[in-house]
């Protein structure tokens, strides 16, 4: 297999989508959702029988098909082909003298060697003032991470660099990419992604465009998509997904679901007449799979296995619910979260 191939979305021959199509992706206004249960689960020390997973992924698909045009990836499909896509890119690095920086918690290439790329964990993360860069919970500070990748790219004599992500979302996920590689003085080559969305001139959704005038290369893409509604990773309809928050006072990662009681689902375009009716069967779909795991482990599922998973605690930014303490029983506190809507 030649290197340009895994610029094609079909890098094998199964099916990649189990809801939607391809015509989807290409018209305009997919909601599109990438399947990680698997892997969020695998965080945690924690495997869960088949029928359990699947269990959870369609009490998800079934919550949002009646609001959204949605088009869900299989999950070891999807991550399968970025591990793939992940391998060239060190491939391509060797010829090129790059260094590959991994953005993506959940993408793996069994076998690679860890000398071969670095990883870099970051995000948004929501304060009192607006938004800042940070680090994902569990994970060093950004400063710290920076400087074991300069070290490395230092003593291979090199400033160029490969990113490989689960995706990008809308034309400013590019930002914090270039601010980055602007301050270390490294220059961005390529890009390996999952989703990689496109669009007309001025849309925000012009994000190929944007890479593309960044590195002077069209980006190896698994999942391309035009004009998107909105992309979301399933872990954010979770407990253990959703936005990093930084309040004062608090010792813990945070973080605040794309659903109610925890926000008012903007981040995931939740209509405002569909929250209660959308979020209440999310977070029943949560309960049911952290029932599941709690007969799995023979014990209750507590926060203190959360933020050692490198999760943040649940923070409700509406002010409906407390942050739960490390010791609390998860699945009590979906009940809890449940009385709140």
């Amino acid at each position: 297999m030649k290197l340009e191939f895994t610029r094609m979305n079909n890098i094998d021959g199964d099916p990649l989508l189990i809801r939607g199509s391809e015509a989807a992706l290409a018209s305009g206004g997919a909601y599109i959702v990438t399947q990680d249960t698997e892997r969020l689960l695998l965080r945690l020390g924690v495997i869960l029988p088949d029928r359990d997973i699947q269990t959870f992924n369609t009490a998800v698909l079934q919550t949002l098909s009646p609001v959204f045009n949605v088009v869900m990836t299989d999950e070891n499909r999807f991550y399968n082909r970025l591990g793939t896509a992940f391998v060239y890119a060190c491939i391509r690095a060797k010829s090129e003298n790059a260094e590959v920086i991994l953005l993506d918690r959940f993408i793996s290439a069994p076998g690679l060697p860890p000398d071969e790329f670095s990883t870099l964990s970051i995000g948004r993360v929501t304060t009192p003032i607006g938004e800042i860069l940070g680090p994902r919970p569990g994970d060093p500070d950004i400063d710290e991470q920076l400087a074991i990748i300069d070290a490395k790219m230092r003593q291979k004599g090199t400033n160029k660099i490969i990113l490989v992500d689960d995706g990008l979302s809308t034309v400013d996920a590019l930002e914090p990419y270039e601010e980055i590689a602007n301050t270390q003085g490294w220059q961005i080559v390529d890009m390996t992604l999952g989703v990689l969305p496109s669009a007309g001139n001025g849309d925000e959704w012009n994000t190929k465009a944007a890479a593309m005038i960044i590195t002077g290369r069209s980006p190896v893409c698994v999942l391309p998509v035009t004009s998107p509604l909105d992309w979301i990773c399933q872990r954010d309809f979770t407990l253990f997904g959703g936005k990093t928050v930084a309040m004062d006072g608090v010792g813990y990662p945070l973080t605040a679901p794309y659903f109610s009681p925890f926000t008012g689902g903007q981040s995931a375009s939740i209509p405002t007449g569909r929250l209660n009716e959308v979020s209440q069967k999310i977070l029943l779909a949560n309960q049911a799979m952290i029932r599941a795991i709690d007969r799995q482990i023979g014990q209750p599922l507590t926060f203190t296995d959360v933020l050692n998973a490198g999760y943040g605690l649940p923070v409700s930014l509406l002010g409906k619910l407390p942050i739960p303490s490390p010791e609390d029983s998860v699945t009590e506190y979906i009940g809890t979260a449940l009385a709140c809507i």
